[in-house]
């Protein structure tokens, strides 16, 4: 049944509208969107809590509390999508990453947050920058083979890195180990 719903693409356009061929399958043994999306609870790898404390370190410019907790909430606030899951293996794989990971949802999210901020323009800027680190950690961890439809519905241009890694990995531990300690850092008074 037709919804009026996007469809997400099979195929990368470049700026001046050329078609190239989509990125090459993952390797043998490398799970693709439907085996995340099967191992989504099951996975050490899924970890939202990274996403939550880059936001909260991108915030600490922000005098207000209150701000603070918007940015933070910025950078967790595009896996909303991923509550496609409730919907079942399908609606998770075909939805993650289209419908709360572009440019539409980062004006949405990020505006409504300013708009209940105390330095409504500082809000907007930092939760911007939380909210596209984001889609730069999900380009770099989420696996290969996973894209983010960044302009849709107005353009069907698919980005993704075919240099990224996949959710467990080593890789991801490093950071999210690094970036707690950041955290940690940031917030208790040494000396």
């Amino acid at each position: 049944e037709d919804r009026g719903c996007p469809e997400p693409v099979e195929r990368r356009t470049g700026a001046a509208g050329s078609e190239e061929a989509p990125p090459p399958p993952p390797p043998q043994g490398q799970r693709g969107i439907a085996g995340r999306a099967a191992g989504f609870f099951e996975s050490a790898g899924v970890n939202p809590i990274v996403h939550g404390e880059i936001g909260w370190l991108a915030s600490q410019k922000l005098s207000a509390r209150r701000d603070r907790w918007l940015v933070t909430a910025a950078g967790l606030l595009p896996d909303l999508d991923g509550l496609t899951i409730l919907a079942g293996q399908d609606a998770y794989a075909r939805w993650h990453h289209v419908l709360t990971h572009g440019l539409v949802a980062a004006l949405a999210i990020c505006g409504g947050l300013a708009a209940v901020g105390v330095q409504k323009v500082r809000v907007l800027l930092f939760a911007m920058l939380a909210f596209h680190l984001h889609l730069v950690c999900d380009l770099a961890g989420s696996g290969v083979g996973w894209p983010i439809q960044y302009l849709l519905p107005f353009h069907d241009l698919t980005l993704h890195w075919d240099g990224g890694w996949e959710l467990q990995s080593w890789q991801n531990s490093v950071i999210g180990l690094g970036v707690t300690l950041l955290c940690l850092y940031c917030a208790v008074p040494f000396g």
